[in-house]
């Protein structure tokens, strides 16, 4: 009987168990983590302006300071008008102005006051604390969340109007929340009609301070982000960030000393007006950079000259975004603002990436966002 030659196979070996990689838990863990601070900054708040004068000055204070908010928010988004921000990030930067920053700086403005009113004279605490300590403290942890932003979202965070935007929301959750207090107490003091007179000041008159002087340290590190430079990147934000603190205790000086309408006129209008005319200064770049990044697009075919043009032009884009309005409903609406962000996107990215700014494949997310834009293209 003939033996059969050993077999060369082998058995299949035995699978080997995959082990699903853990996941990352630490995003959810520290957005609940934050969200637990921002309820327990909330409860605090409410108790402390309720104790103070009383649940109806409270309710009252809370009106007038939530009444203007949507109309400032409208103005402060014409500042990122060529990309964008997410509606998100813009929520948290509120909120975070309106809870985190507010109540750490409430606790730290009074202890503050309190110990050089112990140690000196109440009058040098009240001086203190409105002059040295809320300028510092305020702007700090205004500009902490500033710092967040521009550590976390880098894709987001990349331009001087991203940096003037984010501190115009953080300054408004700031001024809504610091409003609520003053107008309670001016309840307290002399009722409504109270409250309204300081209305008139505070939300008419003088309704960005708190985003102004936070847009300094925003322009910083919107600057630091989109610059070549090493020694800028890191004396931008710091510039800001002291100028900030320089503004605000300009003006509480001229507050405690009473020549506040003199510091209205001659610092904090004409810096209002400075940093409106570097944001239509950076709308013109921005529309410059569009047209250039943009024509290969227009050179093969791919956009027709009035898409072009739309891209660049914000009143074409405001004029066809509303005719989508009326003609498909909100759903063609935001179709037509998702192209318009989109094509800001490519073109912002082709122009980082051209100065080197860009990490990780260029080619990859040029191609993405090329194929999003055109999917979006009537």
């Amino acid at each position: 009987m003939e033996s059969k030659p050993p077999s060369n196979t082998f058995p299949n070996p035995a699978p080997i168990p995959t082990r699903t990689p853990p996941r990352n838990t630490a995003p959810w863990v520290a957005a609940v983590a934050i969200g637990l601070v921002i309820i327990c900054c909330l409860v605090l708040l409410a108790v402390w302006v309720s104790s103070e004068s009383g649940f109806d000055g409270f309710l009252s204070g809370l009106l007038l300071a939530m009444l203007p908010v949507p109309i400032y928010i409208s103005i402060a988004t014409w500042i990122d008008r060529y990309e964008p921000e997410p509606v998100w990030m813009l929520a948290i930067a509120f909120i975070w102005g309106a809870t985190i920053a507010t109540a750490v700086s409430a606790i730290l403005n009074t202890m503050g006051g309190l110990v050089v009113g112990l140690t000196i004279s109440e009058a040098a605490g009240e001086v203190f604390s409105a002059v040295i300590s809320a300028p510092i403290v305020e702007e700090t942890f205004k500009g902490l969340g500033l710092l967040i932003f521009f550590l976390w979202k880098k894709e987001e965070f990349d331009n001087i109007t991203d940096g003037i935007l984010y501190a115009a929301m953080l300054g408004l959750g700031f001024a809504m929340t610091e409003n609520v207090i003053y107008y309670g107490r001016a309840y307290l003091e002399e009722g409504f009609t109270g409250s309204l007179s300081l209305f008139s000041l505070r939300g008419l008159a003088l309704p960005f301070l708190h985003p102004l002087c936070t847009s300094l340290t925003g322009i910083g590190f919107g600057w630091s982000r989109q610059t070549t430079r090493p020694w800028v990147k890191w004396i931008a934000p710091v510039t800001g960030f002291f100028l900030a603190i320089s503004l605000h205790a300009i003006w509480n000086l001229s507050a405690t000393f009473d020549f506040w309408v003199l510091a209205y006129a001659i610092i904090l209008v004409p810096t209002l007006i400075g940093v409106y005319i570097l944001v239509k200064i950076i709308h013109k770049r921005e529309a410059r950079i569009l047209q250039q990044f943009l024509q290969p697009e227009l050179n093969s075919g791919l956009l027709t000259p009035d898409r072009f043009f739309e891209l660049h032009n914000l009143k074409e884009q405001r004029r066809t975004a509303w005719r989508a309005f009326r003609s498909g409903g909100i759903k063609a609406w935001r179709k037509r603002m998702k192209f318009h962000q989109l094509g800001g996107e490519l073109a912002f990215h082709r122009w980082r990436a051209s100065r080197g700014l860009v990490k990780g494949s260029v080619e990859l997310k040029d191609q993405q966002l090329t194929q999003a834009l055109l999917a979006h293209v009537d």
